[in-house]
């Protein structure tokens, strides 16, 4: 495990966009719905799940295109028949049958995120998103043939938070969560089946990251000398990490990026991947620089989790790179800051 720098380049902008006003009003929002729910929460704990639910309900449908339905409480079904327990929130495809929509059972391809809300995360909660995220994903249909298809299950699965449990004045939860998602990338089977999000509103954003590394294309031997020091594999890997927004080192009260642009960039960005009429708004974002630089704890796959096929392609073409590359399925980069 090795928590790497990871630093876009926005040294060209100079004027504060105004999506970030808007993005903050969010937040202000989202931390006043979670005082005046938290007043009431042990008179009524199920209400007051409730109402967290929704107010990320809202906040997805306020931003993604009218053309997805944002629904609540749903399982997802699998074409086997088996169903996942609850999940809080679920964004459908646009083409999803309105026969189906109240039915609370919920086609798994025709799901396209799906997120766990709390009001208040912990760490339980955490652990129980990784265990959901593996069933969803490997059990939605599986896809083959290029770097993106083969390292991004669907639907976008993660967990979204109003605040968190560590309020003490000792409290690190920065390095709770960091250490948490840590726990979940060394117990992964695959670099596909891991979750996408981690939004606490008040805190951090933490998303899913995948770098494809392949150093028999890098012309300058000291670099992959470097690589190889570093614990990366001789033969070509996988560096799959959780991205987060901020510094280093940074806890509150140090201010953070707003988990809530994070969420509403990256999420674009996912969605586009399969959508490509969604492709000029996501990079809208990306362009304006909505998210921030921060670190990345990562964990090295051998490149043996590709399909043969895909390995193949690779050995005789390394992945695409550069900026030009982003929307390439194969991509070296999958997520995080561009």
């Amino acid at each position: 495990m090795k928590k790497i720098p990871v630093v876009p380049d926005r040294s060209d902008q100079s004027v504060r966009h105004d999506l970030q006003d808007f993005l903050e009003q969010d937040q202000t929002e989202i931390a006043a719905e979670y005082a005046r729910i938290f007043r009431r929460s042990r008179e009524d704990p199920g209400t007051a799940g409730d109402q967290g639910e929704e107010n990320w309900a809202e906040l997805l449908r306020q931003w993604l295109p009218p053309t997805y339905q944002v629904v609540t409480k749903g399982r997802v079904l699998f074409p086997d028949g088996t169903a996942t327990p609850q999940i809080d929130v679920l964004v459908l495809r646009s083409t999803y049958p309105l026969r189906l929509l109240t039915k609370k059972l919920y086609l798994s391809s025709g799901v396209v995120a799906a997120f766990e809300c709390k009001n208040t995360l912990t760490a339980k909660h955490v652990a129980t998103a990784a265990v959901t995220a593996k069933m969803l994903k490997s059990n939605t249909y599986l896809r083959r043939g290029t770097v993106r298809e083969e390292l991004h299950a669907p639907p976008v699965y993660g967990v979204l938070a109003h605040s968190h449990a560590w309020k003490r004045e000792e409290s690190t939860p920065i390095s709770n969560v960091d250490e948490k998602v840590a726990e979940v990338l060394n117990g992964a089977t695959h670099p596909s089946s891991l979750f996408d999000f981690i939004c606490i509103a008040d805190l951090a954003a933490w998303t899913l990251v995948h770098l494809v590394e392949c150093p028999w294309t890098y012309e300058d031997d000291k670099y992959r000398q470097f690589r190889e020091k570093a614990g990366a594999l001789p033969d070509g890997d996988v560096m799959t990490g959780f991205f987060r927004y901020g510094s280093a080192d940074y806890e509150p009260p140090a201010e953070a990026p707003n988990p809530i642009a994070v969420l509403v960039s990256e999420l674009l960005k996912r969605l586009a991947w399969d959508d490509p009429e969604l492709i000029p708004l996501a990079d809208y974002f990306r362009v304006a620089g909505i998210t921030a630089a921060g670190t990345m704890d990562t964990r090295i796959f051998p490149l043996g989790v590709f399909s043969e096929e895909v390995q193949v392609r690779l050995h005789s073409h390394g992945p695409s790179t550069g900026p030009e590359s982003y929307w390439d399925p194969w991509s070296a980069m999958l997520g995080g800051p561009s």
